[in-house]
């Protein structure tokens, strides 16, 4: 037990560190390979699944995405048959508190 106190650093001894040492900021960055070269990418892909029940008309759901420009997919629910899922992709966070949640409050969504 001894050695394992001795190998951490006091608090204190953080504290005399400069900050950038202390807490280096994340790197978030994707990481792979293209042709051999080491390549880095900083977009992220958000994704939502909601199911909907009552759904009278899934081809109505189909055609208000759509006519939304969503970036979605519509699946039938085969335990349910009036239900629908939905999956919305973007890489703007903010799309799914503001269009994708004015899209769900209207109709064709808003009455499942």
């Amino acid at each position: 037990m001894s050695e394992e106190k001795a190998a951490r650093p006091a608090p204190e001894a953080n504290a005399a560190r400069p900050a950038a040492e202390v807490a280096a900021p994340l790197d978030l960055a994707e990481k792979g390979r293209r042709a051999g070269q080491v390549i880095s990418l900083d977009r992220r892909l958000f994704m939502k699944f909601t199911a909907f029940g009552r759904c009278l008309d899934a081809e109505a759901a189909a055609r208000a995405l759509a006519s939304d420009g969503a970036q979605a997919a519509l699946y039938a629910d085969a335990n349910d048959p009036q239900g629908i899922g939905v999956m919305v992709a973007s890489e703007n966070p903010e799309y799914f508190v503001t269009n994708l949640r004015t899209l769900f409050s209207r109709l064709p969504f808003a009455s499942a």
